[in-house]
């Protein structure tokens, strides 16, 4: 496979296949390099999970990696998506290959959704909401940094609310894990403030 060894963080060749494992419904979200997928998992009680599907895995290696180590690595939080596995769906040829996150499905929707929502009622979130959803966010922010993540894409729609009203941060394909340091951090900084 032209992916195979060059991870220096996943073995290709002993990850599962996904077989008929999942039962794949809509299309929940498409992103950049990605499509997030809703799911039965077959094997868990038809437990309802999300699939991120990413296809090109030469290409999106780094994103790959980094996504992996964020969901296993770190210790579990509450604010963060329980992650339940990871798969290598071969189909067709190589370019054709996937690597399946599968997580906890979060079924309210991302918070620029919920604020959209607001906008077309005419209506404005109040003031508890908005500070119970930064109250969680900045919960899994410091959660990251005290294990030296920085995660460089907090938005809205990253942002995602389950059943119970938990707020979870996702998308880690763009973190920036041991070698952060201070220097690095204001780098990033910097360079967002230049884009702006």
């Amino acid at each position: 496979m032209a992916y195979e060894g060059l991870s220096k963080h996943l073995d290709f060749h002993n990850l599962p296949d996904p077989g008929t494992r999942f039962n794949l419904k809509g299309v929940i979200a498409a992103g950049t390099y990605a499509e997030v997928r809703e799911a039965l998992d077959t094997e868990n009680d038809n437990r309802k999970v999300a699939i991120k599907m990413i296809e090109n895995i030469k290409e999106n290696l780094e994103e790959i990696e980094e996504e992996y180590r964020v969901l296993w690595e770190l210790p579990s939080h509450e604010n963060l998506p329980k992650f339940y596995g990871i798969f290598l769906k071969k189909q067709g040829n190589v370019n054709d290959h996937q690597i399946w996150f599968v997580m906890e499905y979060l079924s309210h929707g991302t918070v620029s959704e919920l604020a959209r929502m607001y906008q077309m009622n005419n209506e404005r979130m109040s003031e508890t909401i908005i500070s119970y959803i930064l109250k969680e966010i900045i919960k899994a922010i410091q959660h990251l940094h005290a294990n030296h993540v920085l995660h460089r894409d907090v938005k809205g729609m990253n942002i995602v609310l389950n059943d119970e009203g938990k707020v979870k941060l996702l998308d880690f394909g763009k973190w920036t894990g041991n070698e952060w340091t201070r220097k690095n951090a204001w780098l990033w900084v910097l360079k967002i403030c230049s884009d702006a």
